[in-house]
């Protein structure tokens, strides 16, 4: 069910922005579609813990924060700032964003445990994945007014800042996951992998 209910979401917000006269319109959808998704894929976690839910809320905060730091100063990322289709801002980042890097991280970590067992390899294959992700990502964000470079091309600092957050926050959702297990977090991984890849072959 739980697959399923991924797979419709994320179809219908594909075809949606696909066939929509308006897809910007439509993807102001999008902060309900990662709530949706992330309640779907918390609600198949195995054996949670304490550690684990304060190390998800933790990567979500300091995921926002960095971000806050990084549109402030610009000195993260590279200069960027936030347009309007990731909804409601708080000190000029979208709220949503914070649960998109704990959304990302936790899939990507469940997903590759299932074929690698060391902790160190395991948070560098997610966090080197979640680079390959945001280069399909970033193309369609922008496209989409999700957020604006201020140069004229994607700065390379921008991905390497990304490895680098990414990997923390892997390596610390992987040092509290112990036993526990997501069947489903490989499903939504796929899911965005062949959302943002097909949006970036049509677009």
């Amino acid at each position: 069910i739980s697959v399923a209910l991924l797979f419709i979401f994320n179809g219908v917000g594909l075809f949606g922005v696909l066939l929509s006269d308006d897809p910007k319109g439509f993807l102001l959808l999008t902060p309900l579609n990662l709530i949706i998704s992330a309640l779907i894929l918390f609600a198949n976690h195995s054996k949670w813990t304490l550690s684990q839910s304060l190390m998800l809320i933790l990567v979500a905060v300091l995921g926002f924060f960095m971000e806050v730091l990084g549109v402030k100063t610009g000195a993260i990322f590279g200069e960027y700032f936030y347009e309007d289709t990731l909804g409601w801002k708080l000190l000029d980042v979208s709220v949503i964003i914070g649960l998109n890097w704990a959304l990302l991280c936790y899939f990507a970590v469940y997903t590759f445990d299932k074929f690698i067992e060391n902790k160190f390899v395991l948070a560098l294959i997610s966090s080197l994945f979640l680079v390959g992700l945001d280069l399909l990502i970033e193309p369609i964000a922008i496209q989409y007014d999700f957020w604006e470079w201020k140069s004229e091309s994607i700065p390379l600092q921008n991905f390497i800042a990304w490895w680098a957050l990414a990997f923390v926050f892997s390596i610390g959702i992987t040092f509290v996951k112990k036993k526990s297990k997501n069947k489903v977090a490989i499903y939504l991984l796929c899911t965005q992998v062949v959302f943002f890849g097909i949006l970036n072959l049509v677009k």
